[in-house]
């Protein structure tokens, strides 16, 4: 502690206020101004701390950056004989918290002081600060009745002005996953440890505001660790009776749990404030909100009109709600619903046509088509699958990848003519309104690692540069995605395809802003498909959850809120809809996978088991007398066998037999080598994917690893089971001993595999497609081949280990291809027209299994119908001031 008379720099110290974990606190006199000041201290034992030294100099830096007459004003910083010092404004009067433990405050005396407190947030979040330790010791009342939020330790810089800047850089050094804040007042976002935002700091002034009005705080507990669990779990009590509605209301909706749902902005919250105190009498101390001071006549005209006001002014935030869905108003409209497969459609901005994607001779080609017009214009004629079709802001241009090499970006006339390219290496683009930015989605290579991320052309077919930050990025090759620039041109909408698919709303330009991941806790079975409405803040999507079909759904980007628009028995995919967001058009897909033979001399595919329902991914026994496939044949995903002799089917595995609810999918079912077990993957809410072992007889699964792991194959013993994983990196191969410890290990040098893998019956190798081409490599990691690249979809080794069957589709024409391991010669098979497409129903479940008699491989393979319907009479966001009709 230093005595009076100290000299701290040009500051005399002259006694000591107080101390706190932070520092203590000095009345002091600076000698140059001639002022009384107030000097904090970081003690020497302290400043040794970088951590803490960090936070000390963070509170200065983030206290000094405002300038409002409600946060405490910093003069100075500086350091000297190992001490490290702030000073400020020295406030005569006593905290909040001083008040408080006097009992509840008048509501016109918390109203005043809660209004204040708003404003002085409002500064800081205009100015990217947030506090993070909002509670009554932070805040300061003045003789003359002026709040004082102080105490910046923990503020946080977000959306920084100047990316890049040294401040930044040190007003952002938080670990990730770091708990900060006083424990009684944090947010729920605080108390998981995620990262913050304005509306974290709303959470705790609702608390404050809550203990101003009750005289206790809401999640009062014993322990800290108590008080954060109530934060998460538990609803505050009810404040007294005396508190009236418009106040309840206003701390209700900021100690929501969600914080889509509190105020968006502490500017909200000081006008609602302010609203309740101008709906009093015109006192000199504000408002008297207490019952025994507002006499009855009054009170039946006053609280009605403020409810309303109050209840406005919430709506406000959320300006935009959907009207009732009314589903006798839908109309579907057919538009392209030709024998061949349409998809992919795309809306011209002014309006007029679509422009779509048609399979012709099985290659997707571009199409257009005007509304008037009964016929479409074949755009294209490539050689190989084209995709991605989106226009030019003046419709004149319609644009599109041809799927070439590592993919090419091509513009023509809707009236068809000579193509051009505009750029190359990417899988999905989209156009700026204004014409004068690209935005691509490519793949790029750097020391063995791919990784999948945002790029800018700007001008159009300038040479890309990153989209930085990008916490978007996929550590793999990943074209499944899609991306979509707002109506007003100041935001992307990204889907990203990687281990999982992850939605993004992106600033634009980047430096505007911050990247927001959106709808993070929904579980995507397969990849959204999205488009904009005209407000640039809602948006159409199609999805699946839980098993179910794809379907179209509204979204608020903003509030993160989904809405269910269709429910069909068909698939509803790619909307895309009309300038004025009254029409959209969407692609309808129904497919049916049955389970077919592919003999091995070539002959035309048989039909093994087909029904009206799904079968996919099926397993040979080894005796050939029964066949594992999965199916929803139940409504649910589930394993089931089939004893070929008896033509009997039996469910295997299914939800019940694993906690209620909790399981979404169960697939990828095989045999080990002796028919005793089969392995197959669960896809469930309550843990990871991954690999489960059932006796074949009968019994309870066996959960072989905790961890992510999904595609099972056998070793010839049948003593382990590989798999991928995404523990070092996405599509890992790993191997699991089953009955030993069951902790996967991954495979050194193993590489990235694109496909499920296959254990050959001798134990030499493992194999899989990976981007290179098909590898091949020892259990080990130590040995490793490369055969060409394929692009197959499964792959199955000979009985004798000799031969690697690979089936997939090229060029519109399914293929079974033979590769002699000895030699690596690669033989033609067999080569299919048609639509039939080798598939497993997902990534990384489609399966080849090697008949009994070694003669053909069983197989599933889906048939789809495509087509595009136009939908009118979908609900539409509305403005709020509608809610006063």
């Amino acid at each position: 502690m230093l005595s009076p008379g100290t000299a701290i720099g040009p500051y005399e110290i002259l006694s000591l206020l107080g101390s706190g974990g932070m520092g203590e606190v000095y009345r002091a006199r600076d000698q140059r101004l001639a002022r009384t000041v107030a000097l904090k201290v970081l003690p020497p034992e302290f400043a040794a701390d970088s951590i803490r030294r960090q936070r000390f100099e963070q509170e200065a830096r983030a206290a000094s950056a405002l300038n409002h007459p409600n946060i405490l004003s910093v003069f100075d910083m500086g350091s000297q004989d190992g001490l490290v010092y702030i000073v400020s404004e020295l406030i005569e009067g006593e905290s909040l918290r001083d008040l408080i433990r006097r009992g509840p405050l008048p509501q016109s005396r918390a109203v005043e002081i809660a209004g204040q407190v708003a404003d002085a947030l409002a500064a800081a979040h205009a100015a990217n600060i947030v506090h993070r330790d909002l509670k009554p010791e932070n805040i300061m009342l003045t003789r003359d009745g002026r709040a004082k939020i102080l105490d910046f330790g923990l503020a946080k810089q977000v959306q920084p002005r100047v990316p890049g800047s040294d401040e930044t850089q040190f007003l952002t050094r938080t670990s990730p996953g770091a708990i900060l804040g006083t424990a009684g007042y944090m947010s729920p976002e605080q108390v998981r440890g995620e990262p913050v935002d304005p509306r974290s700091d709303i959470f705790s002034f609702g608390l404050v505001l809550y203990e101003c009005l009750s005289g206790r705080a809401p999640f009062e507990r014993q322990t800290g660790a108590e008080m954060m669990t109530a934060i998460l779990r538990e609803d505050p009590p009810e404040l007294p009776e005396t508190v009236f509605p418009a106040l309840r209301q206003i701390v209700h909706h900021c100690l929501e749990k969600d914080a889509v749902r509190r105020f968006h902005s502490a500017n909200d919250l000081a006008f609602a404030l302010r609203t309740v105190q101008t709906s009093g009498t015109a006192s000199r101390s504000g408002i008297s909100l207490a019952p025994a001071e507002v006499n009855a006549p009054r009170r039946r005209w006053l609280w009605p009109t403020l409810a309303i006001a109050l209840a406005l002014l919430l709506a406000v935030p959320h300006f935009m709600e959907l009207d009732p869905i009314d589903l006798a108003a839908y109309r579907f409209i057919p538009f392209a619903n030709d024998h061949e497969a349409e998809s992919g459609p795309a809306w011209s901005p002014d309006g007029k046509s679509i422009a779509y994607l048609k399979t012709v001779a099985g290659i997707p080609q571009l199409m257009v088509r005007g509304l008037e017009s009964p016929t479409a214009i074949q755009l294209t004629r490539s050689t190989t699958r084209v995709s991605s079709a989106f226009w030019s802001p003046d419709s004149a241009v319609v644009y599109c990848i041809d799927r070439a090499g590592k993919g090419e970006l091509w513009g023509i006339s809707p009236s068809g003519g000579h193509a051009v390219k505009i750029l190359e290496d990417l899988h999905t683009a989209d156009i700026s309104p204004d014409g004068k930015s690209l935005a691509i989605w490519r793949a790029t290579e750097s020391g063995g690692a791919v990784k999948s991320s945002l790029w800018i052309s700007s001008p159009p077919g300038a040479a890309p540069r990153p989209y930085l930050p990008a916490p978007f990025e996929v550590p793999l090759e990943s074209n499944g995605g899609s991306l979509h620039f707002s109506p007003d041109g100041k935001s992307i909408l990204l889907v990203a395809s990687g281990i999982a698919p992850q939605v993004w709303v992106l600033p634009f330009p980047a430096s505007s802003g911050a990247p927001r991941r959106v709808f993070s806790a929904t579980n995507f079975n397969f990849v959204p498909r999205g488009a904009w409405m005209p407000d640039s803040r809602h948006a159409v999507l199609s999805f699946s959850t839980g098993g179910a079909q794809p379907a179209l759904w509204f979204a608020d980007l903003e509030r993160e809120k989904l809405r269910k628009l269709t429910a069909s028995t068909a698939a509803e995919e790619f909307p895309s809809l009309a300038p004025d967001g009254r029409r959209l058009v969407f692609t309808s897909v129904t497919d049916d996978f049955d389970l077919i033979e592919l003999p091995l001399d070539g002959t035309a595919p048989r039909t093994l088991l087909a029904n009206s329902r799904n079968m996919y991914s099926p397993a040979w026994s080894p005796d050939g007398d029964q066949l594992l496939y999965a199916t929803d044949r139940s409504g649910a995903s589930e394993i089931w066998s089939r004893n070929v002799k008896a033509s009997i089917d039996r469910p295997m595995v299914t939800a019940r037999d694993f906690p209620p609810g909790t399981t979404t999918a169960l697939t990828h079912p095989v045999f080990s080598p002796d028919g005793s077990r089969f392995a197959f993957v669960r896809y469930a809410t309550d843990q990871p994917a991954t690999i489960w072992v059932e006796p074949t007889v009968g019994g309870a699964p066996i959960r072989m690893a905790s961890e992510y792991m999904v595609s099972p194959t056998w070793s010839p013993d049948g003593n382990s089971i590989a798999g991928l994983m995404h523990r070092d990196r996405p599509w890992q191969p790993a191997i699991v001993e089953v009955g030993a410890n069951m902790s996967p290990h991954v495979i050194a040098s193993a590489p990235t595999c694109l496909m499920p893998m296959e254990w050959s019956p001798t134990g030499e190798w493992l194999a899989c497609e990976a981007r290179t081409g098909i590898e091949l490599f020892s259990r080990d990691g130590a040995r490793r081949r490369t055969l060409p690249r394929l692009n197959s979809s499964a792959i199955a080794f000979s009985r004798d280990g000799g031969t690697l069957y690979a089936a997939g589709r090229d060029a519109g024409r399914t293929f079974l291809k033979a590769i002699d391991l000895a030699t690596g010669a690669i033989r033609d098979i067999a080569q299919h027209s048609g639509t039939m497409v080798i598939s497993g129903g997902a990534t990384y479940q489609a399966r080849l299994s090697l008949s009994h008699d070694g003669r053909s491989l069983v197989t599933s393979a889906v048939e789809s119908q495509s087509d595009l319907w136009i939908l009118e009479g979908y609900p539409h966001p509305r403005p709020w001031w509608q809610l006063i009709k």
